[in-house]
């Protein structure tokens, strides 16, 4: 549609909205009767010439302002992230005015069109540039700030593995968050920031270094070192399970290197230490504990294969019962080694010992007993023959010694630890020398008595009375930390003579009859079974319920060791549990792990619960009808504890499915004896034997193949072809 005044006639347009706008002069000459109306024409001529200027200035202004931002968005979105801006609103405005130079002069003839750009691009460009430099601001102090976190992330580990840097960084990012030109409450944040992420890399980097002294330091923040002071609770936190952790290993690695290159009886009392090694935390003895185990575990798996012919022969040499001394010696050189375990160790003697035993008659005589003695063969403690051969052997041994000589205890000890039973004529000067003797005699009777004790537990499990082993251990305790031998056994002596009455009343309010003395004394045999090896063998396995009758025995054992003891509690639990540990142990017979009397695995050392359940089977095989694997062992109330756990009842359920003793055909109850016979041992063990010969042959197998195929890999990498 043409511009001008709707139906003009008179105008015929020349130009398009695009075009620049050109005011049209009418023309004409001399005094004319239409010159008003052409006045008229002219004004409207005027007005339309306006009216397209400023329609053309606002469409020139329309386009600039939208290339203009789009040119503003694309400089910024060219800017890489997290870079200086640079001198980005000079480099805009040079190029706003660039491109809308062509328009100003375009627009230079047209009054109306020149004054309406001035006044639109003025504005714009002003607008624009504070636009641009508020952004340039902004994208200089983001740069600035990312700088001082990039900076900040890679000294952190320069922190850690130098703490003493910590303030010589902090003061250089400090100034250089100073000269960002932040707001202040941010260069406040930022400082903030810095210094609680330095401090953290520092005390994390104290922690590598010496992890005792930081936690002591987060323990004692008055001698705590400048890098733990700054650090928040949840920092502090982190910094100590780091530490513990760092102390954890430190410790643990250690004890690892003495069972590595000491052997495992150093190993074991470098482990045994820890419990009294104040310096360490006592929250980190049992992590180091576990550390150890786990590291112990697999140096055994290692040694085990590395010594796997000498494990196998020593197996067919018990089975076959031809084991004697030399066994023993390849046992505890394995052991030493770390091809055995402790419990492997003691199933291992145990054989070697039945193997021996075998060769000894119930009725013993001097020779016999000194036969016994010199091939090291454990004879039977409970058996009255025994124990007066052994008594004959040991006063003919030392018929040169005074009682309580170093020669008479060594003797003592070296009798006991060969035959296995303790002689009678050495008890009986020990309890008469505790009781009445003279203080070095008394102290030279406690030693004796733990020394025996020590070496062959069971054959002081019921030697001595409970008043004699608590007058012993006193005296024990009390020596070792120092205490002159005659204060000792003075003490000790009046502790067993105590007054019962005050004692009583003193144990009940310790302990109490009600169920929280049950408790205490609950929790005490739980913590002191947790920290033996037979109950509870590694980190992830725990103690079974303790059998109620194994806990009243601890209790009433307890109660008299604290009436000898002169009231001292804890003694007496250590005491009692260490009487119950030679009757109680672990078994797996019935299935599940569970704590009973006379279990087989700790009294006949090397029975396994396959091997005892396979002869249950065999024993019942006739049975029809019955199913061996439900069958269990059940102690017999006199035979089992009279046997030492070598004969016990069975039961078997019913139609209702309730347990039951079985009996025989004469209706009595059905007697079992465990396969520690030598044809008992010999048939069951035989499987055993060879199924440990067939691993270690694969694995010698599995090696040889390994080392083939790697032979092979290497010649195809020296010649380049198979």
């Amino acid at each position: 549609m043409a511009r001008g005044v709707p139906d003009e006639e008179v105008y015929e347009p020349r130009v398009m909205p695009e075009e620049f706008p050109r005011k049209i002069t009418p023309q004409f000459r001399g005094p004319s009767p239409i010159g008003g109306a052409l006045e008229r024409f002219g004004d409207v001529i005027n007005q339309k010439y306006q009216a397209d200027s400023a329609t053309w200035a606002g469409d020139q202004l329309g386009n600039l302002r939208v290339q203009a931002v789009k040119n503003l968005e694309d400089m910024k979105a060219q800017v890489p992230a997290g870079q200086d801006p640079g001198d980005f609103t000079a480099k805009y405005l040079a190029t706003f005015d660039k491109q809308s130079a062509p328009v100003i002069d375009q627009a230079s003839t047209n009054p109306f069109a020149s004054k309406m750009m001035e006044k639109g691009l003025r504005d714009l460009r002003d607008t624009l540039a504070t636009h641009s430099m508020e952004w340039e601001a902004t994208q200089r102090v983001a740069y600035r700030n990312d700088s001082i976190l990039k900076n900040l992330n890679a000294q952190l580990p320069v922190v850690e593995a130098h703490p003493e840097l910590a303030d010589q960084v902090g003061s250089t990012l400090m100034d250089q968050i100073n000269a960002t030109g932040a707001d202040p409450s941010q260069r406040l944040l930022f400082a903030r920031q810095m210094h609680a992420q330095l401090s953290e890399a520092a005390a994390n980097g104290l922690a590598r270094q010496n992890p005792k002294a930081v936690l002591d330091g987060l323990n004692n923040p008055d001698t705590a070192p400048d890098a733990l002071k700054g650090l928040t609770d949840q920092q502090r936190e982190s910094v100590r399970q780091r530490a513990s952790a760092q102390y954890v290993d430190q410790r643990a690695q250690g004890i690892q290197a003495v069972y590595q290159n000491q052997g495992t009886t150093a190993g074991v009392k470098a482990l045994a230490a820890i419990d009294k090694d104040d310096s360490i935390p006592a929250e980190l003895k049992d992590p180091i504990r576990a550390k150890v185990n786990g590291q112990v575990n697999q140096l055994r798996a290692q040694r085990r294969e590395q010594f796997a012919s000498q494990v196998s022969q020593l197996e067919e040499n018990i089975g076959a019962e031809t084991a004697g001394p030399q066994d023993k010696a390849s046992a505890w050189n394995l052991y030493e080694k770390g091809a055995l375990n402790p419990t492997e160790l003691a199933s291992v003697m145990g054989g070697i010992e039945r193997s021996e035993r075998e060769a000894a008659k119930k009725g013993l005589s001097l020779e016999g007993a000194r036969q016994a003695y010199e091939s090291g063969t454990p004879l039977d403690s409970e058996h009255p023959e025994v124990k007066k051969g052994v008594g004959l052997l040991f006063t003919s041994l030392t018929q040169d010694s005074t009682p309580g000589s170093p020669d008479y205890v060594n003797r003592a000890t070296d009798v006991t630890a060969k035959v296995g039973v303790a002689p009678e004529p050495a008890l009986s000067w020990a309890r008469t020398s505790l009781v009445g003797g003279d203080p070095k005699s008394a102290a030279a009777a406690a030693d004796m008595i733990d020394r025996l004790d020590s070496t062959n537990p069971r054959s002081m499990a019921y030697a001595l009375d409970p008043k004699t082993k608590a007058i012993a251990g006193v005296i024990n305790e009390a020596v070792r930390a120092g205490t002159d031998p005659a204060i000792a056994v003075d003490m000790a002596r009046k502790n067993a003579q105590s007054d019962n009455k005050a004692l009583e009343e003193r144990w009940t309010q310790l302990v109490g009859a009600g169920p929280k003395g049950f408790a205490t004394q609950q929790n005490a045999l739980q913590s002191r079974l947790s920290s033996d090896e037979h109950f509870k063998p590694g980190f992830f396995s725990s103690v079974p319920q303790v059998p109620t009758a194994m806990q009243s025995e601890f209790d009433a054992l307890t109660k008299d060791y604290y009436r000898y003891t002169g009231g001292d509690l804890k003694q007496a639990r250590d005491l009692a549990t260490r009487d119950l540990t030679h009757t109680w142990g672990v078994s797996e017979v019935n299935g599940k792990r569970e704590i009973m009397a006379y279990a087989p695995e700790s009294m006949f050392p090397g029975l396994t619960p396959q091997v005892v359940r396979e002869d249950i089977a065999a024993a019942l095989k006739d049975r029809q009808g019955l199913d061996p694997s439900t069958v269990r062992l059940v102690m017999d109330p006199q035979r089992t504890a009279r046997t030492q756990g070598s004969q016990w009842n069975l039961e078997a359920p019913d139609k209702n499915g309730l347990l039951e003793v079985m009996r025989d055909k004469s209706g009595n109850p059905l007697v079992y004896q465990l396969p520690v016979t030598k044809e008992g041992y010999e048939r069951v063990k035989g499987e055993e034997r060879q199924k440990l010969i067939d691993k270690a042959l694969q694995a010698k197998k599995t090696e040889e193949e390994a080392e083939a195929v790697h032979a092979a890999e290497s010649r195809q990498d020296a010649w380049g072809s198979p």
